[in-house]
């Protein structure tokens, strides 16, 4: 589990004894097992569930390119990309500084981010490889995938068949659901649309009732969750073309 509140505390805990009114938990980032932070209702303590997932890269038997990979604790390894190069992380504090991976453990209350390299190559004789960078930040945030992005060599909407022209896909750090907003079949004439799914599973497994429709919505293209502290969580916010 990951304990946080309203004050941006942080705790990562294991639960010892539970039953269907209370748990009971333990820190993990203590040798004793107590909590170094206080936290209280009042603050706003809330758990939440996490899983442990590695990310490696293995070879794919095909060239010299490797295959990313996966691994999710308790659900199958699963092949998200292909002629990946390599792939780094780094970790780093709130002052934007770098903490060596083998401190990461025990300086975890310092991590704010984690950065992503990720080289890949497109073609078979391309002269220099590809490379996306992106960050994750380990605060309560909503994140956004953007489908139709012409700069990483393809578009993610070509292989989310049998969703409707999917524009942008948002969760929560941590979350178990996320949402993809679609344009419909036709942008200009059908409704929007709003498709939840469960994190770990595939979007295929789709079905009508995870659809809500935006019938005043046309052409949406973009979209964002409010934030987490306020009147507006838990709203979604969708921006349209004024078609």
């Amino acid at each position: 589990m990951l304990l946080t509140d309203a004050r941006r505390s942080n705790e990562v805990a294991e639960v010892v004894k539970r039953s269907p009114l209370w748990m009971k938990l333990r820190s993990l980032e203590t040798t004793s097992g107590d909590f170094r932070n206080r936290f209280t209702q009042n603050a706003a303590t809330r758990a939440l569930g996490l899983r442990e997932v590695r990310y490696y890269l293995r070879a794919s038997g095909e060239g010299e390119g490797k295959e990313l990979v996966k691994d999710v604790t308790g659900v199958t390894s699963r092949v998200l990309a292909r002629d990946i190069i390599a792939l780094t992380f780094a970790y780093l504090d709130a002052n934007g500084k770098v903490i060596s991976a083998s401190k990461v453990e025990d300086e975890y209350s310092q991590l704010q981010t984690v950065r992503l390299k990720l080289q890949y190559s497109v073609k078979a004789d391309a002269l220099e490889p590809l490379s996306i960078v992106t960050a994750v930040s380990l605060r309560p945030a909503s994140g956004t995938v953007d489908f139709e992005r012409p700069d990483i060599g393809f578009r993610l909407s070509r292989i989310m068949y049998p969703l409707e022209h999917p524009i942008a896909v948002v969760s929560r750090s941590a979350a178990d659901r996320g949402v993809v907003v679609g344009a419909g079949t036709n942008p200009r004439r059908d409704p929007s649309y709003a498709y939840t799914f469960q994190m770990e599973q595939q979007f295929m497994g789709a079905t009508v009732d995870n659809v809500a429709f935006f019938e005043d919505l046309r052409g949406p293209v973009a979209a964002v969750l409010g934030p987490e502290r306020g009147p507006l969580s838990g709203s979604l916010f969708v921006a349209a073309a004024g078609l």
